[in-house]
Formats: C-alpha cells, sequence, structure tokens
C-alpha cells in the first residue's frame, strides 16, 4: 500500500476540504442553499474517503464494497449541485415531491449497485486494475449507468444555468460569487470530460475527487471574502435594488459594505471624491463634515431625522433612519441607512398650506392667515402698530365695463405695488375680500403710517393698467389708518377702527384718512 502516493495525499485533502465545509453548512443550514450545499460536500468528503480506501485495500470484496460506497456520492451529487443552484438564485425551495422525482433514478442506481451480484444490471462486469502500487476496481457499465451518464450532466449543465443566469442579473460587486462557484462547478465537468478524452494525468484513477482540492479552494474564496451564505446575493439584489428607498449598510469601522444605486447617486453628490464605486469605500473618509449623512453615523441607537439632498439638480427632502445591526450575541456589527424620498409628500403639505393661507388670484395672506399672523403680531409687540384698510375705488365698475379678467389684472397689479412697499417696512399684507385689503405693520406711528398709506396712494394712481396693446385705465385707491398704542386692542378692533376711517376716505376717493378716537 503506497499510502505516501501524491494521488492519495489529494485525496486527503480533498476528504478534509469537503469535510469542513460540511460543518460550516450546518452551522449556516438556515440560509437558502446551505442544506443541499452541505449534502453536496459530505457526499464529496464520501466520494474522497470512499474513493481512497478502494484504492488501497487489497481485498477484491471489500474494494467492492468502497467501491459501492463510492458510487453514492457519485449517483446523488448531481441533485445536491442543482438544488443547490435552485435556492441559491432565490427560486423557492423545492418540496419533498419534486426531490423525489429528482432523486429516483439516483435512488434507483443505488439499489442496483448493492443488488448487482444478483442481476447484473449495474455492473455487466468488474476487474481490479494496479498502477504504482495502487489498485482499483474497474467495471463495464451497463445501459442503466449510461443513461445516468446523460442525467448527471444534464442535471449539472442545467445547475450551470442558474449560476450563470445570476452572474449575469447580478450587481457588479456580486457577480464573483457566482462566478466562483461557476468555476466550482466547472472543475468536475471538466474533469469528465478529461476522462472521456485520454487526458487524466493520473489514469487510470478518477480525477473527479482530485478536482474537490481546487473546488474547494474556489469555494473558500466564496465563503471567505464574498461571504457566501452570508450576504446572499439574489434575495439581496431583488430587494434591495428594487427598493424605491435609498439604503446603506456600513459596519462598525465605518465602511460601506452594501449600498443600492438609489443611495449611491445620492451619496455621490455629497462625496469628496467621486469614485465609480463606492462600495468598500470608508463612509466618513469620502463624506464632508456638513454632509447631513455624517451626523447620522451611530451604532448607539436608532436615529431619524429629515434632510434635503440635491438630486438630478433639484433639492429633495428626505427621512434619514439609522439603525443598528447586531449579531445573534447582540453585539453590534454594523449599522442600516435608509433614505426614504419624502419630496412629494413635503411639496404636497406645502401647496396645501399655500391653499390655507395664500389667496390664488394675488398671491398674498388670505383673510384667515392674516387675521391669524396680525393677532401674533400685536401679541408680541409693544410698540405701536399701524393697521391700513385699503379698498380699489370704483372696481365694480370697472368689472362691469371691461370684464372679470381686466378687474384680475387691476388687483394683481394693485397688489404687487401694495405688497412692494408694505414689505419693505417689514409689514404683513392681505386679501379681506373682493377688492378689499388690510396691511399690519409694525414699529410705526400715525405720521408714518400716512406716509406709508400715502406712498401706497401715489403709487397705484401713478401705474395704469393696460387693457389690450393699446388701451390703458387708471385706478386709485382709498386708504384707512388705525393706530395700537399702549391699549390692548384686538386685530378685530383696529380692523373696524381702519374700516371707519376708509369709509371717510372713500367719500372723497384717492385719498387717506385715519381713525380718531
Amino acid at each position: 500500500m503506497a499510502w505516501g502516493s501524491p494521488y492519495l495525499l489529494s485525496l486527503f485533502l480533498s476528504f478534509v476540504i469537503t469535510f469542513a465545509l460540511f460543518l460550516y453548512s450546518v452551522r449556516q443550514r438556515t440560509v437558502p442553499g446551505a442544506i443541499p450545499f452541505g449534502l453536496l460536500m459530505l457526499l464529496g468528503s464520501i466520494w474522497s474517503i470512499g474513493y481512497g480506501f478502494e484504492i488501497v485495500i487489497v481485498s477484491v470484496h471489500e474494494k467492492l464494497v468502497f467501491n459501492n460506497i463510492k458510487q453514492l456520492a457519485i449517483y446523488f451529487s448531481p441533485v445536491m449541485w442543482l438544488l443547490f443552484a435552485w435556492e441559491y438564485t432565490g427560486r423557492k425551495r423545492m418540496n419533498k415531491k419534486n426531490v423525489l422525482l429528482l432523486a429516483a433514478y439516483p435512488i434507483l442506481m443505488t439499489a442496483l449497485i448493492w443488488t448487482n451480484d444478483f442481476h447484473h444490471l449495474a455492473r455487466l462486469d468488474t476487474f481490479v486494475v494496479t498502477k504504482n502500487g495502487l489498485s482499483q476496481i474497474e467495471v463495464t457499465s451497463s445501459s442503466f449507468f449510461m443513461v445516468f451518464m446523460f442525467y448527471s450532466f444534464g442535471l449539472l449543465l442545467l445547475a450551470l444555468y442558474f449560476f450563470l443566469e445570476a452572474f449575469l442579473r447580478l450587481a457588479p460587486r456580486f457577480k464573483k460569487q457566482p462566478f466562483f462557484l461557476m468555476l466550482s462547478l466547472l472543475v468536475p465537468i471538466l474533469s469528465q470530460v478529461m476522462d472521456q478524452l485520454n487526458l487524466n494525468p493520473f489514469e487510470p484513477f478518477d480525477l473527479t475527487p482530485v478536482t474537490f482540492v481546487v473546488c474547494g479552494i474556489f469555494i473558500f474564496w466564496s465563503i471567505y471574502y464574498q461571504k457566501l451564505f452570508t450576504i446572499s446575493p439574489i434575495p439581496r439584489d431583488t430587494l434591495i435594488e428594487n427598493l424605491l428607498d435609498g439604503v446603506i449598510v456600513i459596519d462598525v469601522t465605518y465602511r460601506i459594505i452594501d449600498i443600492n444605486d438609489y443611495a449611491k447617486n445620492l451619496l455621490k453628490a455629497h462625496v469628496l471624491k467621486k469614485n465609480d464605486d463606492l462600495f468598500g469605500s470608508d463612509i466618513k473618509s469620502i463624506l464632508p463634515p456638513n454632509s447631513p449623512f455624517y451626523d447620522s453615523l451611530t451604532f448607539k441607537h436608532v436615529l431619524e431625522r429629515e434632510v434635503v439632498l440635491e438630486l438630478e439638480g433639484e433639492m429633495c427632502y428626505f427621512v434619514l433612519k439609522t439603525l443598528p445591526l447586531k449579531n445573534e450575541y447582540h453585539t453590534v456589527t454594523g449599522a442600516l441607512i435608509i433614505l426614504h424620498n419624502i419630496t412629494e409628500q413635503k411639496l404636497l403639505e406645502k401647496e396645501l398650506k399655500m391653499l390655507a393661507t395664500i389667496d390664488d388670484l394675488t398671491g398674498i395672506l388670505n383673510r384667515r392667515h392674516f387675521l391669524t399672523t396680525s393677532s401674533k403680531m400685536l401679541k408680541s409687540n409693544t410698540d405701536e402698530i399701524a393697521v391700513l384698510m385699503l379698498d380699489i375705488d370704483k372696481f365694480k365698475q370697472i368689472n362691469d365695463c371691461y370684464g372679470h379678467d381686466i378687474g384680475d389684472k387691476v388687483l394683481q397689479s394693485f397688489t404687487a405695488i401694495c405688497k412692494e412697499i408694505i414689505q419693505r417696512h417689514k409689514g404683513i399684507f392681505g386679501r379681506i375680500g373682493g377688492e378689499e385689503f388690510a396691511a399690519t405693520i409694525p414699529k410705526v406711528s400715525l405720521t408714518k403710517a400716512n406716509e406709508i398709506a400715502e406712498a401706497i396712494r401715489k403709487g397705484v394712481a401713478s401705474n395704469n393698467v393696460f387693457i389690450n396693446d393699446v388701451d390703458q385705465i387708471s385706478v386709485t385707491t382709498s386708504i384707512g389708518i388705525s393706530i395700537k398704542d399702549s391699549n390692548n386692542a384686538s386685530i378685530e378692533q383696529l380692523l373696524k377702527q381702519a374700516d371707519e376711517a376708509l369709509y371717510l376716505a372713500k367719500n372723497k376717493r384717492n385719498s387717506v384718512k385715519h381713525y380718531k378716537i
């Protein structure tokens, strides 16, 4: 027995690798694909150890026993490859009925191989081949085994197709995982092809179990570097990339370990270095200190706040939520950052607020909001405050003579003149109803209020309104003033006083009057 043979050493190494991967998959058995993968690795270890004993044991009868054990792995490995590829690529786990249908022919072959002495349907003939001190069982295959060869290659090619499909549709940073799994599957397929083309360097010994060493290296790479069974790219790709929210996952060193395209586009508008791929970058090192992301990088508690970010040249509103991520031992391993776009909601809120506070035609405060805002101004100021009531003279005649379209133009022109003067003195301006308007101006005396009112009256009178390209009409206004001094008069009382003064002004028209106690 040549236990030091390089071939035997490779079989032993193959057994160690595949059995270690089997134990690893048992720990990850709740992850989709982990169970069939674990069974596949267990079959690989059975294949390697069974074949190893077959070629070192002298007894032909015992060789046949270990050959039968090896055949068990050969028959069921293609099924496990397919089930692994099926679940790994995001497909729902097969029910027991379909699994049994897939395994029906391997089960039949297993039954035939163990009872072959009675019917010779699995092996037509057996003999021993020796080379370099090692010997193995060689068989003359039956038609049942030839059918199995086509069946197994079909399953392996289908599994390869599933991996290839995943590779083509995954985001670039997740392509390595299915790529290495494809390589792991291609290795045993190519070894079978090499056997058929007489290119096997270990002839007459089987090359396939030796290839598990190479497969193990590829799979170890996927586990250790690509986080096989830790990051599941298929469900992740389906879920994360199709979310309308931005998603960023960072580890405790602030390194980005996952980010979807939506979040990437948002983040790139704020990073210091415009890298093509933010995956793997230290998020703190690429963000300026004033970035709204910066203050949200916490692992201690759930944080939620509103932020404003620029997206495609427009300012957008987001709810930024940070959630600590913990493992099964409740140790913080990172954080999940979610950006939910609430721009439409914010714009709708603004629109509703505008509808509730702004006069649609003139763009100034409506009656309700003017009264509310004026009341707050009165309560917060102990200084003198002027309240003006303004009315457009003969506005009904303008409407009757020229129509409501021209009447609207008069209202808009009048509003623009008044608003500019009133806001210059930090006052507020609103439409009370029809052609009546009101203004509240803080910290002005009666004398100053008269000056402001006169400026408005003169400005309106000097600004004619065009009714077409040639013709224009003149407009005048009458204004009443009331002053809040040391008393606690309400806005309603002051408006009533200003309205009484306006009544006097309208008797003369194009004039200003103030309320006298």
